[in-house]
């Protein structure tokens, strides 16, 4: 993962009483973006886009809304297990009900774009805040967006990647999770370093 980058200047109170009825079911995922596109900092962002830059917009906020729908089936939490490497507390999925074999957890989603070495040299000197990894299915390394992001590895990790039309992702359990439990994927044989040999993950560790 690439350092932070400054994030824009958007009215977070508003942001936040939106979530929050989003949460309790007071507005819909529909209605939830389209009030978002309301806000006047965001559609003064989007006043010059294209057409085409507008539907992707949506399509991407829809993604992080969709984490706080009841029926998302998970949430955001906090671990400390990669602090020794980032320097702070990072962030992890955990599961808010059962999911069994074959499960697609299709509310934790994200797209994925192909990236040439060009762009992932400038956004590494930029210092830009997105996941890079690569995906099999593009044969390419691949910007990484949304709340699946958010999904760590383990070598024995309790989901996989699962295409989510040509450009997204979300997760299939292949194993029983319990609600509390966090969700984890594969990222590779050597995502961190030969044979994986610098994972901090759970499994690791033991």
């Amino acid at each position: 993962m690439f350092k932070r980058r400054r994030h824009a200047r958007a009215n977070q109170p508003v942001i936040i009483d939106l979530v929050r009825r989003l949460a309790t079911g007071q507005v819909g995922l529909a209605q939830a973006v389209q009030e978002l596109l309301a806000n006047e900092y965001i559609s003064g962002f989007l006043r010059h886009k294209s057409a085409i830059r507008l539907e992707d917009f949506k399509l991407h906020a829809g993604r992080y809304f969709s984490m706080y729908l009841p029926e998302a089936g998970y949430e955001i939490g906090q671990t400390d297990r990669y602090k020794v490497v980032t320097g702070r507390r990072e962030a992890k999925i955990v599961a808010t009900k059962r999911y069994t074999l074959g499960m697609v957890i299709n509310l934790c989603s994200g797209s994925v774009a192909k990236l040439g070495d060009l762009e992932i040299q400038r956004m590494e000197k930029e210092g830009a805040d997105f996941s890079v990894m690569w995906w099999s299915k593009k044969k390419s390394m691949c910007l990484f967006l949304g709340p699946a992001r958010f999904v760590n590895h383990d070598c024995d990790s309790n989901c996989r990647f699962t295409a989510l039309g040509s450009d997204a992702i979300c997760f299939q359990a292949l194993k029983t999770i319990e609600p509390g439990e966090e969700i984890t994927t594969h990222y590779g044989n050597n995502y961190f370093g030969e044979g994986n040999c610098e994972c901090l993950c759970a499994t690791c560790e033991k």
